[in-house]
């Protein structure tokens, strides 16, 4: 088994100016974090300002699984700290949040329906991020686009989070006609490069409270899938990789589950993993 670590970001709720919330303490975003404190699912029941870097939202910080945090784009933002796919204690904690989740929703009285524009962001960290140079970064990034623009209505159907709709704000995604045959850089809002990991942002704020474990065992899969390619098959530009992918779509989807299994120990939602992968 490959120990990655990773982190989430959990989007929930309209924003205030999309929404009629009621003020104050009453609102849905103040009920959202009260009943996630409660669980002991978030370490302080007050929302902290965006990407707050208290000792609370620290992402390298112990305790609880979420800090609550401000998003002006929605209602609240719950980030997660470090996580590990080798933590036994980590999966424990993801398997109580499916678990609270229905409750969870039916609390605040909010469904996700991919048309207000909550997500479920996915960052990733792999040994080769940091120990591998810029071009290297890239192609991996440019497998993941690669792998998601050979069947974009396949992967719209995974990403909705069993919302029907995939969220407007990364409804164009990754496009086969934005893989440049002169550069690495993929237009997508889909996959991002970031300093110290790969963010996977193409998720919705799941409808299915399975899909909160399915979402990350095909983000560290994609991920340790993309690096091998791009060891084994390097390519001289993104749209030779798109080429490469799309030759050989099935085979890649069958590595893609292969890595899942390698990288994700919660053997059920590797399981759904590879079955929404497979009937897509």
């Amino acid at each position: 088994m490959v120990d990655l670590n990773f982190g989430i970001e959990l989007e929930m709720l309209p924003s205030q100016e999309d929404y009629d919330y009621d003020d104050g303490d009453d609102s849905a975003a103040c009920r959202a974090i009260d009943m996630m404190y409660d669980e002991g699912l978030v370490g302080v029941a007050e929302q902290h300002e965006y990407h707050c870097r208290c000792d609370g939202c620290a992402y390298d910080r112990s305790g609880s699984l979420f800090a609550a945090q401000e998003d002006g784009t929605v209602g609240v933002e719950f980030v997660s700290r470090i996580l590990s796919t080798g933590s036994n204690s980590d999966m424990a904690e993801l398997l109580r949040l499916r678990d609270f989740y229905p409750s969870l929703l039916r609390g605040i009285g909010w469904r996700p329906d991919g048309y207000f524009g909550a997500g479920n962001h996915i960052h990733v960290s792999h040994p080769l991020i940091d120990g591998s140079g810029p071009v290297d970064r890239a192609m991996a990034s440019a497998y993941m686009n690669a792998m998601m623009a050979s069947d974009l209505d396949a992967w719209r159907h995974i990403a909705d989070g069993g919302c029907g709709n995939l969220r407007g704000y990364n409804g164009q995604g990754t496009r086969p006609d934005a893989f440049p045959s002169y550069a690495w850089e993929v237009s997508s809002s889909w996959v991002r490069l970031r300093a110290h990991t790969i963010e996977v942002r193409v998720w919705n704020t799941p409808a299915e409270a399975d899909r909160l474990l399915v979402h990350p065992a095909i983000s560290v899969g994609l991920i340790h899938w993309a690096f091998r390619e791009a060891e084994v098959n390097p390519a001289s530009s993104a749209s030779d990789v798109l080429a490469l992918v799309g030759a050989s779509e099935p085979t890649h989807r069958k590595r893609l589950i292969r890595a899942i299994r390698e990288t994700w120990p919660h053997r059920a939602s590797a399981d759904l993993a590879a079955d929404l992968i497979t009937s897509s």
